[in-house]
């Protein structure tokens, strides 16, 4: 097994790791026209262990649980999957076993070997935008004219999640990344936990979870709590966050926190002094919705926290949401300001630039109501494609391009003829490139109708005619993506051929060789 692939999907590049596995940017083997990059994560190597492989499991049974339908824009939307599911019992037997599959001192039994089969990964979009986490910390925080909009799309998701059954419990910015759009997308669903038995009854959770500075109170008090209110009392601290660029406590909410321990005493005195040092911290006067909203949130008494999603979301601060469409823009102008910022220091979006600038396209697809991801194309035997990513300075006239490479082609040809046609159905610009294995003939001379019919009966019926379609695909200014395929028909001396059209093509364009 060849240890870059995972099933359809190729490493291209290590992105990082995260929780249990490795990240990695890839493509799809099967994907020839307008190639995308996505995010795969998955294990191999010294990460390929029992305990890796049960919680990358989990993981990913989490995230097919939130694909399934009606989708929700703020998960991310999966592709692909793989991984064995192991019985309960051997689970529990293996859990605390950390040594690395391929080790041979592990030899129990045939699951033993099966185990060290599995390449348990998963397949999603490449949100080439980078985390919130790395907007934040570029600004003193969001307006929170700003930061209504943002954080409303988070409840969402995260609302979403609830509804299936899940809570996140390790909300935070660098948990929410950005597409190409901007739009936020919640990721990491590696420590979510089901919090529902089968008839619906909340069950109580009892290991903690998340990052120390979001997790709620009872976590540090070692209390069973409530999945929907520990993922509110995080959504407070990340709110403040994003609005702040700080933290609302000086370390964390443990009831003898220098700030926190105000705000556990609840009294009037005790809430005035809270704010009274964090304002200064923070040299920003909240409003007094925002402080409302905040406040019952992070409460230290669970029942004082809003009992869902919805009822943050019917909160006054959050009604005072408006002139959306207008608003949209505003937060998006905003992005792509910082953006602009950070994209040359910024590790996560230079990577991404550099997969983009070597020909692959990063847009999501969008996944409203959207039940999968994008199918890949398999392309039969008969098939055979050359890509070729382009960058051409100034405007590009496409069909001007494409007479000059057909005629490059056809000077280097005696007996092929090659005619170009105008595929208007296709949405990019596409042709039919058509070989003659025949002698050249004269296409000025001219035919009458009932010749011309004659002529297109012979030319359907003639083994020798072979065709290929041509794609020039945009997919940034100035660069494009040109690919051929053979489609039908033999080609006379179809290596030879090949071989003198791919050197054409790389004298007449700049070919881009990724990593």
């Amino acid at each position: 097994m060849t240890s870059n692939i995972f099933g359809d999907y190729q490493i291209l590049v290590y992105a990082g790791c995260g929780g249990c596995g490795q990240v990695y940017v890839a493509k799809n083997n099967n994907e020839i026209i307008n190639k995308k990059a996505y995010i795969l994560k998955g294990l191999k190597g010294n990460y390929l262990t029992l305990i890796n492989i049960i919680h990358l499991q989990k993981e990913i049974d989490n995230i097919v649980k939130l694909n399934e339908n009606p989708r929700c824009e703020y998960i991310p939307l999966l592709y692909a999957y793989d991984k064995n599911n192991f019985p309960i019992t051997i689970k529990k037997k293996i859990e605390n076993n950390n040594n690395i599959i391929n080790n041979e001192v592990i030899n129990q039994n045939n699951f033993i070997e099966n185990i060290k089969k599995s390449r348990p990964y998963y397949v999603i979009d490449y949100f080439s935008r980078g985390n919130l986490s790395d907007y934040i910390d570029t600004t003193n925080g969001f307006q929170e004219r700003h930061a209504r909009l943002i954080f409303k799309k988070i409840l969402k998701g995260i609302k979403f999640c609830h509804e299936r059954g899940l809570c996140h419990l390790d909300i935070k910015p660098k948990n929410v990344v950005l597409n190409k759009e901007f739009t936020p997308i919640i990721i990491d669903f590696g420590l979510s936990e089901k919090f529902t038995d089968e008839n619906g009854k909340i069950i109580p959770l009892k290991k903690g979870k998340g990052t120390k500075m979001f997790a709620c109170p009872e976590m540090w008090e070692k209390k069973p709590y409530n999945g929907i209110k520990a993922d509110i009392f995080s959504l407070g601290v990340f709110l403040f966050n994003l609005v702040t660029k700080k933290f609302p406590f000086k370390h964390n909410s443990k009831i003898n926190d220098n700030l926190y321990s105000l705000i556990h005493q609840n009294t009037n005195e005790s809430i005035q002094a809270y704010w009274n040092n964090v304002e200064t911290l923070i040299n920003y006067k909240p409003s007094d919705n925002f402080k409302k909203l905040y406040l019952q949130m992070v409460a230290y008494d669970p029942e004082n926290r809003p009992e869902n999603i919805e009822v943050i979301l019917k909160s006054e601060w959050m009604l005072e949401l408006n002139d959306l469409t207008f608003l949209e823009q505003e937060v998006r102008n905003k992005f792509e300001e910082i953006y602009e910022i950070i994209q040359a220091t910024n590790k996560e979006i230079r990577l991404a630039n550099h997969i983009e600038a070597s020909g692959f396209n990063t847009r999501a697809v969008s996944n409203k109501n959207n039940k999968k991801g994008k199918t890949a194309k398999k392309i039969s035997n008969d098939r055979i494609n050359i890509n070729h990513y382009i960058t051409i300075n100034g405007d590009l006239d496409e069909e001007e391009f494409m007479t000059s490479l057909i005629k490059d082609i056809k000077d280097e040809f005696d007996i092929t003829q090659i005619s170009i046609n105008n595929l208007d159905e296709y949405e990019n610009l596409k042709f039919e490139l058509c070989f003659y294995d025949s002698e050249e003939r004269d296409d000025d001379k001219f035919v009458n109708e009932e010749e011309e019919k004659e002529e297109e009966e012979d030319e359907n019926n003639d083994d020798t005619k072979s065709a290929m379609d041509i794609e020039l695909f945009q997919y940034e200014k100035g660069k494009y993506l040109l690919e051929f395929l053979r489609t039908k028909g033999e080609i006379h001396d179809y290596n030879k051929h090949f071989m003198e059209i791919t050197k054409i093509i790389e004298e007449k364009t700049l070919k881009f060789n990724f990593l």
